[in-house]
């Protein structure tokens, strides 16, 4: 089975532990991105419900968000990591010694030593997105998936699964956002739009129809429309 391209139906043997957890937890069914756009915009959108950019900015971009879920946390003394996380280097006013790897995570939730609020984002050998030259290995979503399993498995083992809400989401389409659903956004909702560098038409609003999964006990399927603020 190929499980390298975009635009590609993935079936139950490709990624079985999604469809199994989508089989017995919560399914966000009608959940979209914030930005019809790239990867970028959306991160931020999910860590402080807002965005500078509408596209991915260049290397050397230094703007900065001020507000921020990281700094809300801090100012009211709940810890929080990111685990792996580029996007938070547009956050400022935040601890930087919040930032570690992503293979801290299976590390510290083994050992049962999570904060209370974690942002977790796979390396790129771990990545779901098709091919990007230049990006090293990445792109095969029967692997990505393995990855995720094994995070949720370090919960389970460092005793926190009882008391430990996770939401597994994509940042936009080409990162499994049609996994479970061929939804469009409504037409004439963009609040802003321009032509990205990538030559594709980029918005804010409703974006990209994407997917959530959220570990609620027992099984459902919300279609109550949502984004990646409604995460946040």
């Amino acid at each position: 089975m190929k499980t390298t391209a975009v635009r590609q139906q993935f079936v139950e043997p490709d990624i079985p532990a999604y469809f199994a957890y989508a089989k017995q937890f919560t399914l966000c069914d009608r959940y979209f991105t914030d930005v019809a756009g790239p990867s970028t915009p959306n991160h931020l959108m999910l860590i402080a419900a807002d965005s500078p950019f509408i596209d991915n900015p260049k290397p050397d971009d230094q703007t900065k968000i001020s507000s921020s879920l990281p700094a809300s946390l801090e100012a009211n003394g709940i810890s929080w990591s990111n685990y792996g996380g580029y996007a938070f280097q547009y956050l400022s006013g935040i601890n930087s010694k919040g930032n570690l790897t992503s293979d801290q995570f299976k590390v510290d939730a083994s050992a049962g030593k999570l904060p209370s609020v974690s942002w977790v984002f796979a390396p790129s050998q771990f990545d779901e997105h098709p091919p990007d030259t230049g990006k090293g290995q990445m792109g095969n979503v029967t692997v990505g998936s393995q990855w995720t399993v094994d995070q949720i498995n370090a919960i389970v083992k460092g005793g926190l699964w009882s008391n430990t809400a996770i939401f597994i989401t994509w940042d936009d389409w080409e990162d499994g956002g049609t996994m479970w659903t061929h939804l469009r956004s409504r037409p004439g909702i963009l609040l802003r739009h321009n032509q990205t560098t990538e030559g594709r038409n980029s918005g804010t609003a409703l974006g990209w129809a994407a997917w959530c999964w959220v570990s609620t006990r027992g099984k459902a399927t919300s279609r109550r429309p949502s984004i990646h603020t409604s995460a946040s």
